[in-house]
């Protein structure tokens, strides 16, 4: 069948996209949780009602801005993370259909002769998988791609009401 230095291979590759995958979630969460720390800190001393119902009067936006800005910074950092873990989802993907085929051909070559419809079956559904990953894979990015520009859309059509706010509050 499969050899004990390929077996050991696909492990190892995988022990590696398990180690990424950690590395990336761990660095993501410690980036989120100094954005938490930053948001914190803008919104010392502001209530909710002040920053984000307009008062009559003076009006202070730089805790909206500022909070606008964070949240904006952890999208972004969220949609990246997610990118990148459906990058290292593709390196496992791969591996499982290498190890698959090669146990397919290895099937292939020591079956009777009255199995090889049956295997070439096989390992026709193994490309399919292959293939319909990577449309999941790729249908993954573009979903996460798609939330982090309506995400800035989102923002910017916030700040460009702040500011008309903020303008006719002025007059």
């Amino acid at each position: 069948m499969l050899s004990t230095t390929m077996i050991s291979n696909y492990q190892a590759q995988s022990l590696a996209n398990v180690r990424q995958a950690a590395t990336l979630t761990f660095n993501v969460m410690h980036q989120l949780n100094g954005l938490s720390i930053r948001t914190l800190q803008a919104g010392t001393g502001v209530s909710l009602r002040r920053a984000f119902v307009p008062v009559e009067g003076d009006f202070d936006y730089s805790a909206v801005d500022e909070m606008r800005g964070l949240f904006h910074e952890s999208l972004h950092l969220t949609s990246a993370w997610l990118i990148d873990l459906v990058k290292v989802a593709e390196s496992q993907w791969a591996i499982s259909h290498r190890c698959a085929h090669a146990a397919v051909r290895h099937l292939h070559r020591w079956s009777p002769r009255e199995l090889e419809t049956a295997v070439s079956a096989l390992d026709l559904a193994l490309d399919a998988a292959e293939y319909a990953t990577e449309n999941l894979a790729d249908a993954g990015v573009l979903v996460v791609k798609r939330l982090e520009d309506e995400g800035e859309l989102f923002c910017a059509a916030q700040a460009t009401e702040g500011a008309q706010a903020h303008a006719g509050a002025a007059h």
